[in-house]
């Protein structure tokens, strides 16, 4: 599958094709971009779209039932969809529809078991059903202008 002539990675809803996994080895990460589409109109599950592989850090999780992914409740976090802020309250995720994903916590994210995205670290069943283009994860905090600048970069490379 493409998405306007870059290779996307397809996520299901089973484990064998349901997520990836990497290893961060203690780092702490504290901005992420990810341009991405949940393939459904309202989440079916509370589906672990970043988090950690095991206890720990959840970054997105969809609320299920909705269109919002759920709210972290964090001091410092920031959440935008391509480019515009939305409140911890509202955190409308891309559904059906690509997508910038852009998250910024300050404290940032520790990922004790690893990042894993397309499933939720800690509860079963919890697979995402998305395209993802893109992630890119940065440990230290950028300027406002490098994520306005970045967000308008991936949305010009991938046709949003």
């Amino acid at each position: 599958d493409e998405l306007n002539g870059h290779d996307i990675k397809r996520f299901n809803s089973s484990a064998s094709t349901g997520y990836v996994k990497q290893q961060v080895d203690g780092s702490t990460i504290r901005e992420a971009f990810i341009v991405m589409k949940m393939r459904e109109a309202t989440f079916s599950n509370a589906a672990g779209v970043f988090a950690d592989r095991a206890a720990g850090d959840d970054v997105l999780i969809g609320s299920s039932g909705t269109s919002k992914f759920a709210n972290p409740s964090l001091t410092d976090f920031t959440y935008k969809l391509n480019g515009l802020t939305y409140a911890q309250s509202d955190l409308q995720a891309p559904m059906n529809d690509w997508g910038v994903v852009h998250v910024r916590y300050a404290t940032g994210w520790g990922f004790a078991g690893g990042i894993q995205f397309g499933r939720d670290g800690t509860t079963a069943g919890t697979y995402a059903k998305m395209d993802v283009a893109e992630i890119i994860v940065l440990e230290d905090l950028q300027p406002t202008t490098f994520g306005l600048d970045l967000t308008e970069y991936l949305s010009v490379k991938y046709g949003i």
